[in-house]
């Protein structure tokens, strides 16, 4: 009778693993970060310092933010890939507010765990239309790094989040040249022709520049 007792307990344990292990499959289709502990907490909204430098925070999300789920979901696979999951600990995808800097963008900007701020994205000039998270500390994003650059000439993306005040970014050309993307709900996003060499943007307050080569920019090349 004890064994008995023994068999059923174990088999008990293994068919709750069964169902906490499909749920967790069944939540992760949409929307959700891949390979998350079951007992991870997700955040809840952005802290004040967050809210306070990035407006587009401060607006209700709706129906039109979702993330959508990308091909990979549909066969199977994972719709959202964390970049660097230490720093994203806690990402929320209910919580990111998609921007259009132009129609064919994919960009949303999220609140990360304490202080820190989330890019989700999804070049136009990638063949994957997978979205990625990249989150970084206030801080950095501040400083202009919360950006990212794909592609090679003659087709070279580069996205990006700014605080509020940011009305424009210039994209200085491996060349010398420039090109000016527009700051739509704290985002840019401009495809050029030729290798990127860096970013800069100016708040009102003071001017930022930071190195954002494209692969085969400058730096790329050595």
């Amino acid at each position: 009778m004890r064994l008995r007792s023994t068999r059923l307990t174990a088999g008990l344990v293994l068919a709750a693993a069964f169902v906490a292990a499909a749920i967790i499959v069944l939540l992760g289709g949409r929307g959700a970060a891949p390979a998350t502990a079951a007992s991870e907490r997700l955040i809840d909204g952005p802290s004040a310092a967050v809210a306070e430098r990035f407006a587009r925070l401060r607006e209700p999300v709706t129906a039109k933010d979702e993330i959508p789920a990308g091909p990979k979901a549909a066969a199977g696979g994972v719709d959202l890939v964390v970049a660097f999951p230490s720093a994203s600990a806690g990402f929320n995808p209910a919580l990111a507010h998609r921007s259009a800097p132009n129609p064919k963008s994919r960009i949303w900007v999220a609140p990360g765990a304490g202080d820190s701020v989330c890019m989700v994205n999804a070049p136009i000039v990638s063949g994957d239309v997978t979205p990625v998270v990249f989150c970084r500390s206030l801080a950095d994003t501040l400083a202009g790094k919360q950006v990212r650059v794909t592609g090679r000439a003659p087709k070279v993306e580069i996205s990006g989040i700014v605080p509020d005040g940011v009305e424009q970014v210039v994209v200085r050309l491996a060349d010398g040249s420039t090109a000016v993307a527009p700051v739509v709900d704290n985002a840019y996003d401009v495809i050029v022709e030729k290798p990127t060499a860096s970013i800069s943007f100016t708040d009102g307050q003071a001017t930022t520049t930071f190195d954002a080569p494209s692969i085969d920019g400058p730096a790329a090349r050595g």
